[in-house]
C-alpha cells in the first residue's frame, strides 16, 4: 500500500462520511417539505372541489367552437346529466331552441366589446321542462395561449316566476277600474292604482307616503267613522260609504272596502282599500227616493180619489135603485094583481117595466164600466161548467128571443166541460152577446151558440147571428164606449156600453174576445177561455145545481113569520103587498136596527129581511149582533139593499148574509130566495115545533 494513501485515507473517509450525513439530512428535509407540499396540494384540491364543483352556480369552460371542455358538478346537476356527458358536447345542445338567437347575440358581443356579457334564456333539462337561467360569459387565454370562454350558469326560475307574479299583479292593479290603495298598518299609502289617481285627481308622487285619511271628508257619518276606526284597530274588514275629497276640493261619495292582509307568520302586513265613486248612484237613489215619495203621495191621492169615486158610485147606485125598486116593484104587483089588468093597463104596465128594467140595465152597465176602469172589479175565477152556463143563458134570453121572433140554438154539451172564469161575470158576458145578437138581428132570424176546442187548451164560445153585419169602418170602433155604430137614429134601444163592458170583463178573466162579420150576412162574436180540469168540474157542477133543487122543493105552506127591517115606507109597502099574497105569511116590520134586534129576539121569525142603510145603526151592525145572539144566530138573514156594487154583495155574503137581493128585484127571484131561506130555517131551528114545520115544508 502506498504510504501516502494510508496517511490520508482516514481523514478523507471521515469527511466523506460527514458529507454524506449532511446530504442525508438535506434529503430528509426536502422529503418533509415535499410531504407538506403534498398535504397542502391535497387541501388545495379539496378547496378547489368545494369552490368549483360544489359552487352554487354552474361553471363551463368552452372552446372557441363552443364545445364544452370542462364543467363543474353544479352545471351537470342543473342540466340533469352526468359531468362526463357534458365534456365534448356543444353548449347549444342545452339551450332551448326558441332562445338560440339570444345566445348567439350574447356570444357575438363578447369578442366585439371585450367585456363580460350577461343574458337570460331557457336551458334544456333531460326529461324535464326548460328552466330560466342567467349566463355570464368571459374570454381568457390558457397557458398555451389558446382562447377559451368561461360561462357562469345561474338558475333564475324562481326569480322569473316572482317577476311574472309581480308583473301580473301590477298589471291587474293597473287594470282594475275601481280605485285601489295599498297602505301600511299605520295607513300610510305605499301603492295607488291609476283608477284611484284618476278618481281623486292626485299624482302618484303626491299620494305615496301620505296617510289615506287625507281623502276623507266631514260629511261622512259619525257612526261610519266609528266603525272604520274600530275595524282598523281590530284589524278587521270594513265596508261602508264615506264622503271623500278630490285634489281640487270637490267631494264625492265613495263606497269603501278595506281588508287586512297578513304575512306567513300571521302578522299584519298591510291593508288593501278598494274605492268606488258612487256619487251618480247616490244622486239616483236620492232622485228615486223623491220619486217614491211623490209616487206615494200620488198613490195616496189616487186611493183617496178612488175611495171617493167608489163611495160616489155606491151612493149613486143606492139613490137610483131605491126609487127604481118602488117603480118596478109596484108595476110587477099591478101586473100580477087580482083582478088582472085590462089590455090597456097591461100595455102601460109593460112599458113601465120595460123602462124600469132598461134603466136598471143602464145603471148596471155604467157602474160596471166605472168599476172596471178604476180597477175595483172583484172576480172569483173558478171552474165553471158550460152545460149549466148554457142552460142559464137560454132561460134568461129565451123570452126576449121569442118576443123578437128569433130562433135560439144552443149546443148539447157534456156535463164535465168547463172553463176557468167568474161564474157570474161569464154569464153576464154571454147574456150581453146573446142580447145584442137578438136585438140587432133581422126579423125571423136566428142566433146560434157554438163551443169549440182551440189550441193551448182553450175553449171558444161563439154567438152567430143572421143580422145585417158590420162594415169594416164600424169594426174598428166596435169596442168604443157610447159608440152605437150608427144605430142612434134607429128604434133599437142601447147605450153603446155593453160590448165595452163585455170586452173588459172577458180580459179580466184571462180570456180574449173577437168578432167576424160580413155585411148583409151577419156577425159572429166569440170569447175564449182556458179549459178547466174535468174532475173538479163535476163536483162544482153539482154545487151550482144544488140551490135550484132546494128552491123547487122548498115551497112552505105552514104558517111562517118574517121580520122586515126597513126604514123606507115605499119598500115596506111593496114587501107587505108581496107577502100578502101568501096567507100563511106573517110579517113584522121594524123601522130601525135596535127595534129589529128586539123584535127578532121576541118573535123568533123564520127569516129576517134587512136593508143595509138604516138610521142610527147599519144593517151590517145589526147582522153581527144577531149572528152572535144565542136565540137569533140560527135565523137566515137576507139582505134586501140598494147597495148593489159587486164588492158590496161579496162583503155582505162574507159577513154572514144568507142571500143578498139587490133593489130593484124581480118578484119571482124574491120568492125563490125567501122559500130557500124558509127551508134552511126549518132545518136549523132548534125548537120541536119548527121541526114539525120543516116536515110539512118537505112534504
Amino acid at each position: 500500500m502506498n504510504p501516502r494513501i494510508e496517511e490520508i485515507w482516514p481523514q478523507s473517509t471521515d469527511a466523506l462520511l460527514q458529507s454524506l450525513r449532511v446530504h442525508q439530512t438535506e434529503l430528509e428535509t426536502q422529503n418533509e417539505e415535499l410531504r407538506r407540499t403534498q398535504v397542502e396540494l391535497d387541501l388545495t384540491r379539496a378547496r378547489y372541489f368545494d369552490l368549483y364543483d360544489l359552487a352554487p352556480v354552474g361553471y363551463f369552460t368552452l372552446s372557441n367552437s363552443e364545445t364544452i371542455l370542462e364543467a363543474n358538478l353544479t352545471a351537470a346537476t342543473l342540466l340533469g346529466v352526468q359531468t362526463k356527458a357534458l365534456v365534448g358536447s356543444p353548449i347549444q345542445n342545452f339551450i332551448d331552441p326558441a332562445d338560440q338567437d339570444i345566445y348567439y347575440r350574447h356570444r357575438q358581443a363578447l369578442p366585439d366589446t371585450g367585456q363580460p356579457q350577461t343574458c337570460e334564456l331557457r336551458m334544456r333539462q333531460a326529461d324535464k321542462p326548460p328552466f330560466w337561467a342567467q349566463l355570464m360569459a368571459t374570454r381568457t387565454l390558457t397557458a398555451a395561449g389558446e382562447v377559451v370562454h368561461r360561462l357562469v350558469l345561474t338558475n333564475i326560475e324562481e326569480r322569473k316566476l316572482a317577476q311574472d307574479r309581480l308583473r301580473i299583479s301590477d298589471s291587474a292593479l293597473k287594470a282594475i277600474t275601481q280605485g285601489m290603495l295599498i297602505v301600511t298598518p299605520q295607513l300610510v299609502v305605499v301603492e295607488a292604482n291609476p283608477a284611484f289617481l284618476a278618481m281623486t285627481g292626485y299624482t302618484e308622487a303626491e299620494v305615496i307616503g301620505q296617510k289615506c285619511t287625507i281623502f276623507n271628508g266631514p260629511n261622512t257619518g259619525k257612526s261610519t267613522l266609528r266603525r272604520f276606526v274600530d275595524s282598523i284597530t281590530r284589524q278587521r274588514k270594513f265596508t261602508g260609504e264615506t264622503f271623500n275629497y278630490r285634489k281640487d276640493g270637490t267631494g264625492f261619495w265613495n263606497e269603501l272596502s278595506v281588508s287586512p292582509v297578513y304575512d306567513a307568520l300571521g302578522k299584519l302586513s298591510h291593508f288593501i282599500s278598494i274605492n268606488t265613486d258612487i256619487s251618480a248612484r247616490k244622486s239616483m237613489d236620492q232622485a228615486l227616493q223623491r220619486k217614491n215619495e211623490e209616487l206615494q203621495e200620488a198613490t195616496r191621492v189616487a186611493e183617496k180619489a178612488n175611495n171617493a169615486k167608489s163611495e160616489f158610485l155606491s151612493n149613486m147606485s143606492h139613490d137610483l135603485r131605491s126609487p127604481l125598486n118602488a117603480i118596478v116593484g109596484f108595476a110587477q104587483l099591478l101586473e100580477t094583481g087580482k083582478p088582472a089588468p085590462t089590455t090597456l093597463q097591461k100595455r102601460n104596465i109593460d112599458r113601465i117595466l120595460a123602462g124600469g128594467w132598461y134603466l136598471l140595465k143602464l145603471i148596471n152597465e155604467i157602474l160596471d164600466l166605472a168599476q172596471i176602469e178604476s180597477g175595483q172589479q172583484a172576480l172569483t175565477l173558478q171552474a165553471t161548467p158550460l152545460a149549466q152556463l148554457m142552460l142559464e143563458c137560454q132561460n134568461l134570453t129565451e123570452s126576449k128571443a121569442q118576443a123578437h121572433g128569433i130562433r135560439l140554438e144552443f149546443p148539447v154539451l157534456p156535463q164535465p166541460l168547463s172553463v176557468v172564469a167568474d161564474p157570474v161575470r161569464i154569464k153576464q158576458v154571454m147574456v150581453n152577446l146573446l142580447s145584442n145578437a137578438i136585438k140587432y138581428n133581422r126579423p125571423n132570424g136566428s142566433v146560434m151558440v157554438g163551443v169549440s176546442a182551440q189550441a193551448a187548451g182553450d175553449i171558444r164560445i161563439s154567438v152567430t147571428d143572421t143580422g145585417m153585419g158590420l162594415e169594416p169602418a164600424h169594426m174598428a170602433q166596435l169596442f168604443t164606449p157610447f159608440n152605437r155604430l150608427g144605430q142612434e137614429a134607429g128604434n133599437t134601444e142601447g147605450t153603446g156600453i155593453g160590448l165595452v163592458v163585455t170586452k173588459k170583463l172577458t180580459e179580466l178573466m184571462g180570456g180574449t174576445i173577437g168578432v167576424n162579420s160580413t155585411p148583409g150576412l151577419g156577425s159572429e162574436f166569440w170569447v175564449q177561455f182556458k179549459a178547466a180540469p174535468s174532475m173538479a168540474l163535476q163536483n162544482l157542477s153539482a154545487e151550482l145545481l144544488l140551490p135550484e133543487v132546494l128552491v123547487r122543493d122548498a115551497t112552505p105552506k105552514a104558517p111562517s113569520s118574517v121580520l122586515y127591517i126597513e126604514d123606507s115606507a115605499a119598500n115596506v109597502d111593496l114587501v107587505t103587498q108581496i107577502l100578502a099574497r101568501r096567507s100563511h105569511m106573517q110579517l113584522h116590520i121594524a123601522p130601525d136596527g135596535p127595534t129589529g134586534i128586539a123584535m127578532a129576539r121576541k118573535f123568533q121569525p123564520q127569516v129576517i129581511l134587512m136593508d143595509i142603510h138604516l138610521p142610527g145603526m147599519s144593517g151590517l151592525d145589526v147582522l153581527r149582533i144577531l149572528r152572535h145572539g144565542a136565540s137569533t144566530k140560527h135565523i137566515p138573514i137576507v139582505a134586501v139593499s140598494a147597495n148593489a156594487m159587486p164588492l158590496d154583495v161579496v162583503n155582505g155574503l162574507a159577513d154572514g148574509f144568507f142571500r143578498y137581493l139587490t133593489k130593484p128585484f124581480q118578484i119571482d127571484e124574491f120568492w125563490n130566495v125567501l122559500n130557500l131561506a124558509m127551508a134552511m130555517s126549518a132545518q136549523a131551528s132548534p125548537e120541536p115545533a119548527r121541526e114539525n114545520s120543516r116536515a110539512k115544508v118537505r112534504s
